[in-house]
């Protein structure tokens, strides 16, 4: 049996939306939309984050991508677990971002050590841009290689 029990949030809607939907027992995922500054979008991230859950990372971002956005960062600070669908989801939109909106700079926080850890096992420290913290992560994507690791 399934419940939904996580929310997608968007800051233009009044209401939150449903995203995913999780079995009964698992850590519910949440992600939230927000803008913190012009030409930027982030998308936090938070409980376990795995494919099973629903719609495709990546679904849901080219959902809400819009002319104006220079910088999109998935903001990974909050999750709990990441497991192999999550990094193959992960990995899915960043392809989609770099072959069809190579103009927008794909960004990933990731604060915790032991994320990192499963991200350079993976092989994707290398291949995305990941951060530190949001705020390094929201600077302007001036002359840089896209989606290299900093």
């Amino acid at each position: 049996m399934t419940v939904p029990d996580s929310t997608f949030e968007d800051p233009g809607q009044a209401r939150p939306l449903q995203l995913l939907e999780r079995s009964a027992t698992a850590t519910a995922p949440h992600v939230q939309l927000s803008s913190p500054r012009s030409g930027a979008l982030v998308v936090t991230v938070s409980g376990q984050f795995d494919a099973s859950s629903g719609p495709s990372l990546e679904e849901v971002l080219v959902s809400r991508l819009t002319s104006d956005v220079e910088v999109l960062v998935v903001d990974l600070d909050e999750v709990d677990e990441l497991d192999l669908p999550g990094l193959q989801m992960l990995t899915s939109a960043y392809m989609t971002m770099s072959a069809e909106f190579r103009e927008i700079a794909f960004r990933v926080v990731v604060a915790s050590e032991a994320l990192m850890d499963e991200l350079r096992a993976a092989g994707l420290d290398v291949v995305l841009d990941c951060r530190p913290n949001l705020d390094a992560a929201l600077e302007p994507p001036a002359l840089e290689s896209p989606g290299r690791a900093r």
